[in-house]
């Protein structure tokens, strides 16, 4: 066990009151049965109102609040409550916003106000709610947010409190949306093996044994888990899309300039960096990405290049080529292979062109070298340089996963060879894009985020095992979208790249992955049987989360029709 980790000893409960039996007296009978269960977090009681706002997408509770069958005050009051539950269990959060509630009533009293027909503000006209109006939100330790600690999960740091909110949360503020509180990073954003020396390690909400993993490990855990609607983080190296694989969300890196770094600990590496959106739904991260892109005067590399809506575009005009390897040229596990051709079944069936490819041999060494190659001996290790000295940590006090990259930085400077930068981009672009040689190939791409799901703590996220790397690094936009479960019940995400600008796209083909049975699914209890390579998944929604008829697909089963067949019979059925 990870013993930088919060104390999350919270039992497990999660009643079912709709069935004729609870779902804590069935498990206590399976337990019985089958010795093993796996820790998951507690989730609402179903078909409660805490249930249905803490799973709620953010478009369902903005439009709820407005037409006043949700007060702004009540759902946040929810989520903080949820909280309250979940961080002692997988420790997602850094810091709560202690005005939340009191911003919340304000946001209740202005709209009450628009209603009545007195929405008005003195000296500006007649005021209006946003889009997010009364909607909470978090935002990774990374960013800013005024008269709060904003750390960066780094000791130099601990004590800084920053004047101004980054630009990422002034423009959700400017939407009405409630800041919630600061989601857990690795340190500076550095690293995917979660977290950090100040705020610990959070927990996979699927199973507090196993990694949260990447940069935005606590806001991935988070959004899973119910405890936010949506999170926004940063991605240098694969964060966004690797946090959201391993926690079964969508995570959705934007392109260089689309959204600006202004008030990031990260605008010091700007051509390696972009903000991004974790969430549980599509549509979510389409309201949000619009919400947030747009230029920055205090951002140079920022773009005010137009964002398309992903339900214009139409897919079946789209040319889609799978990889089935990762960045090493190591083949997924079958798990995610078996994901990777029900993806490609899936477009080839609604008549969109797919491409297999297998990548054949490269001219250099893994995604993850390339990446040190790039991050520390462009410029004379520039970046690096300026992150450490603006973070004011000691090198003697940083986590053990970053000090390992200040070393690759002292060996590389030490051993550095002219002309890698260049021969970096030439050579690594096209190999995620062979539409860039090979006469305009393929609109999109798609692979594997990680050749398996997410490690437990005693296990290390290995850098030659992530899949997106290198498209993460060329600047343009990708996405993880959570497409099924690996033999342990824990999530696995499929990674699409396409050029840059083109993230409607993107959203456009894992909408239709959504629609055909991918998608957030909530953590539940999990029960595995040993030695028979079977198991069983409860969900808080009183659902089964795979009921498999061994000749047919996999078809949902209500909970009392399983509990009333004796558990040979039951078990049965969940061949997988």
């Amino acid at each position: 066990m990870n013993h930088d980790r919060h104390n999350r000893g919270a039992a497990l409960t999660g009643l079912s009151k709709g069935g004729c039996v609870s779902v804590a007296a069935f498990l206590l009978l399976v337990n019985t049965l089958t010795g093993i269960m796996a820790a998951t977090v507690d989730f609402p009681v179903p078909g409660t109102r805490e249930e249905w706002i803490c799973s709620a997408s953010a478009i369902e509770l903005a439009e709820r609040i407005r037409d006043g069958g949700l007060t702004s005050e009540e759902v946040v009051s929810q989520f903080l409550r949820r909280i309250t539950v979940l961080n002692p269990q997988i420790g997602a959060v850094a810091f709560l916003n202690p005005k939340a509630l009191d911003e919340a009533r304000e946001a209740d009293r202005l709209l009450s106000a628009f209603h009545a027909g007195q929405g008005s503000i003195p000296g500006s006209g007649t005021w209006y709610p946003g889009r997010l109006h009364g909607v909470p939100f978090t935002v990774s330790d990374l960013f800013d947010t005024a008269g709060m600690p904003s750390t960066a999960g780094t000791e130099g740091r601990r004590d800084y409190i920053p004047e101004r909110d980054a630009i990422v949360v002034s423009r959700l503020r400017a939407e009405g949306a409630i800041l919630l509180g600061r989601t857990v990073s690795s340190e500076l954003g550095l690293g995917w093996n979660s977290g950090n020396r100040i705020h610990g390690s959070p927990a996979n909400p699927y199973d507090k044994d196993r990694r949260a993993g990447g940069s935005n490990c606590g806001g991935a855990a988070l959004v899973a888990a119910c405890g936010t609607p949506f999170d926004i983080g940063i991605d240098l190296g694969g964060g966004i899309l690797l946090s959201a694989h391993f926690n079964g969300i969508f995570g959705l890196k934007a392109t260089w300039g689309r959204i600006p770094l202004t008030g990031s600990i990260l605008s010091a590496v700007p051509k390696l960096t972009a903000p991004g959106i974790l969430a549980r739904s599509v549509e979510d991260i389409q309201l949000v990405l619009g919400i947030l892109s747009g230029s920055d005067s205090s951002d140079p590399f920022s773009s005010d290049q137009p964002l398309a809506d992903f339900r214009e575009v139409n897919t079946r005009q789209l040319r889609l080529l799978v990889r089935f390897e990762n960045s090493s040229q190591q083949l997924t596990s079958l798990r995610m292979s078996r994901l990777l051709n029900r993806t490609r079944d899936h477009f080839v069936s609604r008549g969109v062109p797919v491409i297999n490819r297998e990548m054949g041999s490269r001219r250099d060494h893994t995604g993850y070298d390339q990446f040190n190659k790039l991050f520390f001996l462009n410029s004379n290790g520039f970046r690096i340089n300026k992150l450490l000295n603006e973070s004011k940590t000691e090198t003697t006090r940083l986590s053990n996963e970053l000090h390992t990259y200040v070393q690759h930085w002292k060996e590389y400077l030490a051993n550095r060879k002219q002309g890698h930068y260049f021969e970096f981009n030439a050579m690594w672009y096209p190999y995620w894009f062979p539409a860039y040689l090979s006469g305009d190939l393929a609109d999109a791409v798609i692979g594997p985020v990680y050749s398996s799901g997410s490690p437990t703590d005693h296990e290390v996220i290995d850098p030659a095992r992530i899949g997106v790397i290198e498209c993460t690094i060329s600047g343009c936009p990708a996405i993880s979208i959570p497409a099924g479960t690996d033999e342990f019940g824990m999530p696995l995400g499929i990674a699409m790249a396409t050029y840059s600008w083109k993230e409607a796209m993107l959203l456009a083909l894992a909408q239709s992955v959504q629609e055909s049975g991918g998608g957030w699914s909530a953590p539940g209890v999990k029960i595995r049987v040993s030695g028979t390579g079977q198991e069983l998944s409860i969900l808080g929604t009183g659902k089964l989360l795979r009921a498999e008829d061994p000749g047919g697909p996999w078809q949902p089963a209500s909970l009392s029709d399983a509990i009333n067949q004796s558990p040979r019979q039951f078990f049965k059925l969940k061949n997988l």
